[in-house]
């Protein structure tokens, strides 16, 4: 988003997710539960086409869209092609599974 112009605050803004994340949930799990695993998966996706990234950036409230690009993913389509090439677009989050117990004592 930064890229295009349309969001040039994008990579400042917080996560969704900083409330609890990949790189906080163990030690928010662990004040109550006895982690026994954590695992952080990579995931990566690819949009096929700008109108595809188009389609999930609608969707997602991070970004700081005009309104009217984001009640219509075609207008968000035809604004990013105006702006970056109509390509693949790769992304990647980290999901992290955690395993742990109740805790049965104090710690």
């Amino acid at each position: 988003m930064a890229a295009s112009g349309l969001d040039p605050d994008a990579p400042g803004r917080p996560s969704l997710y900083e409330t609890a994340d990949s790189g906080n949930i163990e030690p928010l799990a662990a004040a109550s539960l006895d982690v026994r695993q954590v695992i952080h998966d990579t995931h990566a996706f690819t949009f096929p086409a700008v109108a595809d990234v188009a389609g999930y950036l609608a969707t997602s409230p991070k970004y700081g869209l005009p309104a009217f690009l984001t009640s219509d993913p075609a207008k968000l389509a035809a604004e990013l092609r105006r702006r970056l090439p109509d390509e693949p677009f790769t992304m990647t989050s980290v999901v992290t599974y955690l395993v742990a117990r109740r805790r049965t004592t104090p710690s």
